[in-house]
């Protein structure tokens, strides 16, 4: 009985506890239905609040609006609270050069988050499948997905969503995954329960329904076992991808991350098994996006790129992001904050004051001290005596020359950037602070000129302090 499976799944894999508040995800299919009467039965015997969300995706007229009314009468039926929430996924869709798929899962998300931040609940419940599961299986085969694709979806998932300025936590539940559609089915039936049939789930346009309704029934041919087969590998997989998730771990957390890059030593990623590198690659995208459209092919490029070629070596991937092997490190960023900065425009820095670089998003801070205080490399000291009032802020040019601190006579800041390891892509964005002779008084970030810094004999002390200026995180 689909009763029965599902608190056997509910219970092997901790889906929920007592108390939980749990929003149910409805759109008036056969799934969603059998699952909402399944958590209804459940509801009092795990003192549970159940909600329930309908997300009109507006892409197919008046079949939608159907879907709305079948939903608002379950909701009416069975007394519990309804949240209904309308979605532009083209628009979406248009404006993150996303698949339909993609846009919509994206947006649902932000739904769901939304909606727990303001029912304070835990837990979102989806009517995924074991027949859902088979053909996200073989989808992600197809597109020479890695052992996370191959692991399908997993029972509970959490998520971490940036909703106006608050991370708002959740944990995705998917107790109908040991239930098939041929189950679900008989059981609507014997309960007489009414549900909507999507047409789009027979447009063979789409990938997944051409597996649903051509490829799974050719495979039921040669063996009649298949789809067991496929959901038995995906929980073995499930297994792989989690200890392979423990071991490079150590590698993920010790790297250098925030949210426009991310950097992987190079000695460190020498280390690494070969098998585990196709898989820290993934972990690392994972971090900016979506690894839908990242095949087989493409990790196999980026490792053979880190492991044979120079450095200054690059690749783009479809979603804007760059490999970029520099000396020392793996870099991953995107496209338009690696190769399409513009050089700094020469200005006069405010004495003292706040002084901002819009090309490079830094901000410059200037005040005075009676003595030297201590600092880290964003941070320089500087004999004001020796400068005066007129300091400007610039790009580097040709035939810069400086006398670094720490160093016997003078250098070029080519050579010095170049011996810093500074990529080519980022050396037209190191702010240089100059005199009024134009004479080099500080490499921003870098290393100061030993003509003008600051020593405890020094009258006027002028601290000049380098601010990257924080992006608004993504509001959604």
């Amino acid at each position: 009985m689909i009763l029965e499976k599902i608190e056997n799944t509910i219970k092997a894999h901790r889906l929920i506890n007592k108390g939980d508040k749990v929003l149910i995800g409805v759109s008036g299919g056969p799934d969603s239905v059998c699952l909402l009467d399944l958590f209804f039965k459940i509801k009092d015997r795990y003192n549970l609040e159940i909600f329930i969300i309908h997300i009109n995706h507006e892409l197919r007229g008046k079949d939608s609006e159907m879907d709305q009314i079948l939903v608002i009468n379950l909701a009416k039926k069975y007394q519990i609270p309804i949240i209904i929430k309308k979605i532009n996924v083209k628009n979406y869709q248009k404006k993150n050069k996303l698949s339909l798929e993609e846009a919509a899962r994206d947006l649902r998300h932000q739904v769901f988050s939304r909606a727990c931040q303001q029912k304070k609940i835990n837990k979102v419940a989806l009517a995924h499948t074991s027949s859902d599961q088979v053909e996200t299986v073989l989808m992600n085969f197809l597109r020479g997905a890695g052992i996370k694709g191959l692991s399908g979806m997993h029972y509970c998932k959490d998520f971490k969503v940036l909703t106006n300025n608050k991370q708002i936590n959740f944990q995705i539940i998917r107790p109908l995954l040991d239930c098939s559609k041929k189950e679900i089915l008989n059981y609507l039936k014997q309960e007489r329960l009414n549900f909507n049939l999507d047409k789009t789930n027979f447009n063979l346009n789409f990938t997944r329904n051409r597996i649903r309704h051509e490829v799974i029934p050719i495979f039921k041919k040669i063996n009649p076992s298949i789809e067991e087969n496929i959901l038995a590998q995906a929980k073995l997989f499930q297994d792989i991808s989690q200890s392979v998730e423990t071991t490079i771990k150590p590698i993920i957390k010790s790297s250098y991350f925030d949210k426009d890059k991310a950097e992987l030593s190079l000695k460190k990623w020498e280390r690494i098994n070969g098998f585990y590198k196709k898989e820290v690659i993934l972990a690392f995208l994972r971090k900016f996006s979506s690894t839908k459209d990242i095949y087989s092919p493409q990790i196999e490029e980026i490792v053979d790129l880190l492991e044979n070629s120079s450095t200054g070596s690059y690749k783009i991937l479809p979603s804007g992001l760059v490999i970029y092997k520099n000396y020392d490190k793996l870099i991953i960023s995107y496209k338009n904050l690696l190769f399409d900065k513009k050089k700094i425009k020469k200005q006069q820095i405010k004495i003292p004051g706040i002084t901002e670089l819009p090309e490079i998003q830094v901000k410059i801070e200037t005040n005075f001290s009676n003595k030297k205080k201590s600092g880290n490399q964003d941070t320089a000291f500087i004999d004001f005596k020796k400068t005066g009032k007129d300091i400007f802020v610039r790009s580097r040019k040709s035939g810069d020359r400086f006398q670094p601190t720490g160093l016997a006579g003078s250098k070029k800041v080519q050579d010095f950037l170049i011996d810093a390891k500074i990529p080519k892509f980022l050396r037209d964005n190191v702010p240089i602070l100059v005199d009024k002779k134009d004479k080099i008084i500080w490499l921003g970030g870098l290393r100061q000129d030993r003509q003008f810094i600051a020593s405890k004999n020094s009258e006027k002390i002028l601290i000049i302090k380098l601010n990257k200026e924080q992006k608004d995180e993504k509001q959604i």
